[in-house]
């Protein structure tokens, strides 16, 4: 009988966003890469618990960014 899986951490567990999720973000966070961002949000999350909703973490993690630096 195989091992249970194990998780990895929440760099390599599957996080889906979706459509509405990068709709919301870009405005939340206008004239910003939605994709660099999204990078940025997942880097930031290497050592922190999977969210429950990721959707609006990601989004969250957007209007923040926006707020402490404005358009780039």
């Amino acid at each position: 009988m195989p091992p249970p899986p194990v998780s990895l951490g929440p760099l390599f567990e599957v996080i889906r966003l979706s459509g509405d999720d990068y709709e919301r973000a870009r405005e939340a966070a206008p004239g910003w890469d939605i994709y660099e961002l999204e990078r940025q949000w997942r880097e930031w999350m290497i050592d922190k618990e999977s969210p429950q909703r990721p959707g609006p973490a990601f989004v969250a993690f957007c209007r923040q960014k926006y707020r402490k630096n404005g358009r780039p």
